[in-house]
C-alpha cells in the first residue's frame, strides 16, 4: 500500500492504494480524499502492455487521471 499527492486543477489531492489479488491478476483498489469527509474509490487492473487501467466506472476527472494512476503504480512497483 502506498499512497500519492496529485495535483487536480488548483486542488492536491491524496490518492491511497492497495493492492488486492483477484483470481490470479494484481489489482489496486484507489481511494482519493475529497473535501469534506467524501471520497471517491474505484480499482484497477494491469493491462498486457503492462498499463494500468480504470476497472471500474469512475467520473470523467478520474478517468482523465488515468494516464498518471498508471505511472505512479509503475513507479512504485518498481521500487519494491
Amino acid at each position: 500500500c502506498f499512497s500519492e499527492i496529485i495535483r487536480v486543477n488548483t486542488d492536491e489531492l491524496f490518492f491511497n492504494f492497495n493492492s488486492i489479488s483477484a483470481s490470479e491478476s494484481l489489482r489496486f483498489f484507489v481511494t482519493v480524499a475529497l473535501s469534506g469527509s467524501s471520497s471517491i474509490s474505484f480499482a484497477m487492473k494491469q493491462t498486457e502492455s503492462g498499463n494500468w487501467n480504470i476497472d471500474r466506472k469512475a467520473p470523467k476527472w478520474i478517468l482523465n487521471l488515468e494516464p498518471e494512476l498508471s505511472k505512479v503504480i509503475r513507479c512504485n512497483m518498481d521500487q519494491r
